[in-house]
């Protein structure tokens, strides 16, 4: 996960974005930690569907691998991590980080 994922998670937080689970946004506007990505490419919710090729958009502009992004709906759903935890911990090369 790049700087560019990193900060827009911490931009949600800041911002008070209510963290939600089991779905991109929901209807009072909160979002997972995935939905607050996919807001920041300005993808438009609710979509129809989630296409493969919206998935590969968002691995390319945050640089976020298939385990990665795995990981970061594991810590958003089920470790119920706050979007600073998964901005610092998600990918971070440094594990004392």
């Amino acid at each position: 996960m790049n700087d560019k994922a990193r900060e827009a998670l911490v931009q949600a937080a800041l911002q008070g974005t209510r963290q939600i689970t089991g779905a991109f946004r929901d209807d009072d506007d909160g979002r997972c930690a995935l939905g607050v990505l996919y807001d920041a490419m300005g993808v438009e919710f609710p979509t129809v569907c989630m296409s493969v090729e919206l998935r590969e958009q968002l691995c390319i502009t945050y640089d976020i691998s298939n385990d990665e992004g795995s990981d970061i709906v594991n810590a958003n759903d089920i470790l119920k991590w706050d979007f600073l935890t998964i901005a610092r911990k998600i990918g971070n090369i440094d594990e004392s980080a």
